[in-house]
């Protein structure tokens, strides 16, 4: 065994030993209760499968698969196992994406709003359209845009609140004309639960109905 750790050492620890490629980000992390339930399993049987790296163009090793296997062996102590993704060279850049993709999406419950968050944030490295994205994904196109706004103009409290999967996007949506200094507080708020939703607050004065509505 080694030092055990907590996950917010664990995350720092891992970028030292081996930092995180950003296509591995797409998808949000483990709850904390799944994370939990990895490391116990862990801790009890052992790494199953080994985290997978790539190489990059300037000769670094980064994990494109396995950043909650990672955390997990940290936070128990476990001997940490690495292994490149590929045996022969770096992949292009969308072939990795797509290749992350299948690997997580096959073992990881996503709320739809989680899952077109993610897709937003594949179209970066696919270099696609927004319905290339949806198709690629599996998300619904209407969720693929609502993302793609939400992460245009979202505060980075409220796009996080959604890839945890505590606000949808349908809510996160309503309040991203407001200032992000305000977006972050009304999250906080509901995550305290002194609010009900993120979109209705309280006001001193009624505000006048605005038309188009779901």
């Amino acid at each position: 065994g080694g030092l055990k750790m907590k996950l917010e050492e664990a995350i720092i620890a891992a970028q030292e030993e081996m930092p995180w490629h950003s296509v591995a980000n797409v998808f949000p992390l483990m709850s904390e209760d799944e994370m939990k339930a990895l490391k116990d399993d862990i801790n009890e049987y052992g790494l199953q499968e080994p985290i997978k790296f790539i190489v990059s163009e300037d000769d670094e090793q980064l994990v494109v698969d396995g950043r909650n296997r990672q955390l997990a062996c940290l936070m128990a102590g476990v001997e940490r196992q690495y292994a490149p993704l590929l045996s022969d060279e770096e992949p292009e850049k969308d072939e990795l994406a797509q290749r992350i993709w299948s690997l997580n999406f096959t073992r990881r419950h996503l709320t739809p709003s989680q899952l077109a968050l993610a897709a937003a944030n594949m179209r970066k490295f696919l270099s696609a359209t927004i319905p290339e994205a949806a198709e690629v994904t599996g998300a619904s196109q209407r969720n693929t845009e609502r993302a793609t706004r939400v992460m245009k103009q979202g505060s980075p409290a409220l796009i996080q609140s959604v890839e945890q999967g505590v606000v949808t996007l349908f809510e996160a949506e309503k309040i991203i004309t407001l200032d992000k200094d305000e977006q972050t507080k009304r999250v906080t708020l509901f995550k305290e639960g002194k609010i009900k939703s993120i979109a209705k607050v309280p006001s001193e004065k009624p505000k006048p109905e605005t038309d188009g509505e779901d």
